[in-house]
């Protein structure tokens, strides 16, 4: 036998090098593809959430035009500057708050009664969790000579506002 044919014989395997190489490469490769998904799924939760509050702030929106489209009369209150509108028949008087419900910041509607120029509490009733910030503002429409509501909305763990406007 010659002794090329001795030493192909005696390597059968990989070395201990070869072996570290690959565990190497591949611990990189899959490190890697962790970090990847791990970015993609931090980045869908973000923007999960934050079309969830667009799709609260355009529901709200919404909510609150047919309430004060349907109302005798809307304006900013002036002792407390929140949005407050009569119904049809200036029976009740109702107030869009901000407040607590359960530990959570939530955003709901104060309803009064009014008799006899008389303003009698009745209840609040919630609309949607998670807002923690409401501000509206009364901004005047040259074009039909009337005033309309911008609505300002911040969601809990979100440092931006959802802006509308109110017809």
């Amino acid at each position: 036998m010659g002794v090329d044919k001795i030493k192909r014989e005696q390597r059968e395997g990989f070395s201990l090098i070869e072996v570290l190489l690959v565990l190497s490469l591949t611990s990189i490769i899959v490190l890697s593809f962790t970090f990847i998904i791990f970015n993609c799924t931090k980045l869908y939760k973000k923007e999960m959430a934050n079309t969830e509050q667009i799709q609260k702030s355009i529901l709200l929106n919404s909510w609150l035009s047919e309430k004060i489209d349907c109302s005798a009369d809307a304006f900013i209150s002036e002792g407390d500057e929140k949005l407050s509108w009569l119904n049809e028949d200036s029976e009740y008087l109702y107030k869009l708050i901000t407040y607590n419900s359960q530990g959570e910041p939530a955003v709901g509607i104060d309803k009064y009664s009014l008799k006899n120029n008389v303003l009698q509490y009745i209840y609040k009733e919630p609309i949607m969790n998670g807002v923690v910030d409401i501000t509206v503002e009364e901004v005047f429409n040259e074009k039909n000579q009337n005033y309309l509501f911008r609505l300002f909305l911040q969601f809990q763990n979100s440092t931006k506002y959802f802006v509308s406007m109110i017809y």
